[in-house]
């Protein structure tokens, strides 16, 4: 899928991460290029968390990634799932090829030799590189072979991609593909330095079918021995080992790691103040604030803005404040007009009554 992003206004209180699984695929922040490589894949599910560090929404910010548009409207933060469009490949499954190879040799060729040379032709004339291919060459009851009597040898070719294999075995399939074996186990006992003479051959039609590869297919002992897996003894399988905070099943150990705890999950951590997944550690970092209305943590801001609660507002020193009980947000304002409760408060204001006032008003201090 691609994606794109448009800034809008207040780029810089802008941020967003992509994870899937519980890691963070890519992401971004001040509407800078994204933090990492990112290619979202549709047969994937994916957790899109967005923030924004006054509150406000995203004022016309907007992250597209494949035809859907996310944004902000308002508030601080935004969770979204996006779910996969298309059907996964099979997880640790690869796709043979297999066909067998009637080949008649000369009379003095070595049949284990000519075996051999059937085998990496046969993978030749697929276009596949050796590493790919495996073989067999069948017996006849374990009796000696007479005279011009062929060889029969089973090749099989393993790959990654259904679709590969697809073509392979149209390959195969092709009336010509005999023909072109032949030429090629010329070439190859060339290569090799021995001598076979193909009389005449013939390959079956191609069988596909699936393997389990990677950790399930180990056996136990095998599994414990690669540090790439994980053996799971309450049901006896053997698993791809898990990587990064996702792998942590505990809440200690998860945010041991630097990683954030979820409730059931261990996911990496957001980045700054939105990283914090309790009020305890919020208030201890001194770049951020704990914003109780919202339950979110967020950066520090600086004048009014950054006063989340009505008593810090009034009572701040460095400016006149007022708050506004529609947004429950901290805003600058003037002493003029304030109550007398909210007046009093103001380390900038002074409630009282001036020379020619007839009564008792709020005034700037210095006045």
């Amino acid at each position: 899928m691609t994606y794109s992003f448009v800034c809008g206004s207040w780029c810089n209180e802008i941020s967003w991460q992509l994870l899937s699984g519980g890691v963070t695929q890519c992401s971004g922040s001040s509407g800078a290029p994204v933090e990492s490589d990112c290619c979202p894949e549709a047969i994937y599910d994916y957790t899109l968390q967005m923030q924004d560090s006054y509150g406000d929404g995203w004022n016309g910010g907007q992250l597209t990634i494949g035809d859907v548009t996310y944004t902000i409207e308002e508030g601080s933060s935004k969770t979204v799932e996006i779910y996969a469009t298309e059907e996964a490949p099979p997880s640790n499954t690869a796709y043979t090829v297999s066909s067998t190879a009637s080949v008649t040799i000369g009379d003095n060729d070595d049949a284990d030799e000519a075996a051999e040379v059937t085998a990496i032709a046969f993978a030749n004339s697929c276009g596949m590189s050796t590493d790919y291919m495996t073989y067999m060459m069948m017996t006849n009851g374990g009796g000696r072979r007479l005279l011009g009597m062929s060889i029969e040898v089973q090749v099989t070719i393993t790959v990654e991609s259904e679709s590969t294999a697809n073509d392979i075995a149209d390959t195969v399939s092709d009336p010509g593909f005999s023909d072109n074996m032949a030429s090629e186990m010329a070439n190859v006992a060339e290569d090799m330095g021995v001598t076979v003479t193909v009389e005449s051959l013939e390959t079956s039609e191609p069988e596909q079918g699936t393997v389990v590869t990677g950790c399930p297919s180990l056996s136990k002992k095998e599994c414990k021995a690669d540090d790439t897996c994980s053996y799971d003894k309450s049901t006896d399988t053997c698993s791809d080992l898990v990587d990064g905070c996702p792998a942590h099943t505990k809440k200690g150990s998860c945010k041991s790691a630097g990683c954030t705890w979820t409730g059931s999950v261990c996911e990496d951590k957001l980045p700054g103040c939105a990283g914090h997944d309790n009020k305890k550690d919020c208030r201890a970092d001194d770049a951020c604030q704990y914003d109780k209305y919202e339950d979110v943590c967020k950066p520090q801001l600086d004048g009014c803005a950054g006063n989340t609660s009505k008593s810090k507002c009034w009572k701040y020193s460095d400016l006149v404040c007022a708050w506004d009980e529609e947004t429950s947000k901290c805003v600058d304002g003037v002493c003029s007009g304030k109550g007398k409760k909210e007046c009093k408060q103001s380390p900038l204001c002074t409630y009282g009554k001036r020379d020619g006032d007839s009564s008792k008003t709020c005034y700037d201090t210095e006045e």
